[in-house]
């Protein structure tokens, strides 16, 4: 399995994650943004294209994870503008 991290998470890196809910051969295993973890929580919970998102998204002071019976997506509030500056 493939581990992907997604550097911003506006249409495209929301559409990605949703994405890989579906699939079995990558998981997508860190977000990097700029904004807060509970508005990023709440953007990829209701989508105004793609509709409700069914798996549980759940808001942490620490950052957020979904659950839909696989291994958990993290946003620790990195907040780096370069992807480069990210730890891995």
């Amino acid at each position: 399995m493939v581990n992907v991290g997604i550097n911003g998470f506006g249409r495209i890196g929301r559409n990605v994650l949703r994405a890989a809910l579906g699939r079995t051969d990558f998981q997508v295993v860190a977000v990097n943004d700029l904004t807060d973890s509970r508005t990023l929580a709440h953007l990829l919970k209701y989508d105004s294209l793609a509709g409700t998102l069914a798996a549980q998204v759940e808001a942490l002071t620490a950052g957020w994870w979904w659950t839909a019976g696989r291994s958990a997506c993290f946003h620790s509030g990195i907040r780096r503008r370069s992807p480069g500056a990210a730890p891995a």
